[in-house]
C-alpha cells in the first residue's frame, strides 16, 4: 500500500476523535494518523495519548494555542514533509464526522492515477442531504465564487477531505500561503492547481456534526469572500 498519512486537525473534539480514529484504522489499517490539537480544553489531547498505546500508528502533534485551520494544517504539513519523508500521500478530513471514514479506500485508490484526489458533496444530489437549506445554499454560492474567480472547474473548493501526492506538496512554499481558517483548502487546492496537480473528484456524502461544536464563525464567512481575490492577485504578482 502506498505509505499514506491522514491529518486530522482538533479543537476540543473529545466527542469524536476516539470513534474517529477507531473507525479510520478499522477502513484503511496500514495508514498513519496524525492529530493535530490546539491545546484542546475538554482533554482532546488526551483521548488521543490513551489510543497511542492500542494504535502504533497513531500521532499526536499538540499546539501550545489555537490560531486557526490553516496554521494547524501549514505546521502539520511542513512536520510530515520534514520528519516523515517516506510518506508518499497525505489525506486532509474533519475530525466532526462530517468526513466517513469508510470513504478513505476510495479515495486513496485514485491516488495512483491522480496528483489530487477530492471528496466532492456537490457532484450528487444526496452529497448534502443532511445539511439545511442555508448551509447548502451558502455552500453553492462559496464554491462558484471560488470557480469564477480561480477558473478552475472543482465542484467543491470547500471541503477539507482531499488526498495529495507529497511529491506536489514539497514543491509548495506553505508559508507563502496567506491564508487562515477554512480558507486554508481552497488556497491550498488553487496553489497545487497552479502547480499543474492532475486532478479527480469523488463523490461523497457530507454529514452535519452530531457531537460537539461547531467551528463556524462569522469571520470565516468573511475571510472566504476575501481570501480567494488575495490569493488571484497574489499568483499574478508572482507571475
Amino acid at each position: 500500500m502506498t505509505k499514506t498519512i491522514v491529518i486530522i486537525p482538533t479543537y476540543n473534539e473529545r466527542e469524536n476523535i476516539s470513534d474517529l480514529i477507531k473507525q479510520i484504522f478499522k477502513a484503511a489499517p496500514e495508514i498513519k494518523i496524525m492529530v493535530v490539537d490546539d491545546n484542546s480544553p475538554d482533554g482532546t489531547a488526551n483521548d488521543v495519548s490513551a489510543l497511542r498505546n492500542i494504535y502504533p500508528n497513531l500521532m499526536l502533534f499538540s499546539r501550545f494555542k489555537k490560531s486557526g485551520l490553516g496554521a494547524a494544517y501549514k505546521e502539520a504539513l511542513n512536520k510530515t514533509l520534514n520528519e516523515f519523508p517516506e510518506m508518499e500521500i497525505i489525506v486532509m478530513m474533519d475530525a466532526d464526522f462530517t468526513h466517513d471514514p469508510k470513504d478513505l479506500p476510495r479515495l486513496l485508490e485514485n491516488t495512483a492515477d491522480f496528483d489530487m484526489v477530492i471528496g466532492s458533496a456537490h457532484l450528487t444530489k444526496e452529497g448534502m442531504a443532511d445539511y439545511s437549506f442555508f448551509r447548502a445554499l451558502l455552500s453553492k454560492w462559496a464554491n462558484f465564487y471560488c470557480r469564477l474567480i480561480f477558473g478552475y472547474k472543482l465542484t467543491d473548493w470547500t471541503n477539507n477531505f482531499l488526498a495529495v501526492k507529497t511529491s506536489l506538496l514539497k514543491k509548495l512554499d506553505l508559508g507563502n500561503l496567506d491564508v487562515k481558517e477554512f480558507a486554508f483548502v481552497f488556497g491550498l487546492k488553487f496553489s497545487l492547481l497552479r502547480l499543474g496537480a492532475s486532478w479527480k473528484e469523488i463523490p461523497v456524502i457530507n454529514k452535519i456534526r452530531h457531537k460537539g461544536e461547531s467551528k463556524m464563525k462569522f469571520s470565516t464567512i468573511k475571510e472566504g469572500i476575501v481570501a480567494p481575490w488575495r490569493l488571484k492577485f497574489q499568483h499574478k504578482i508572482k507571475n
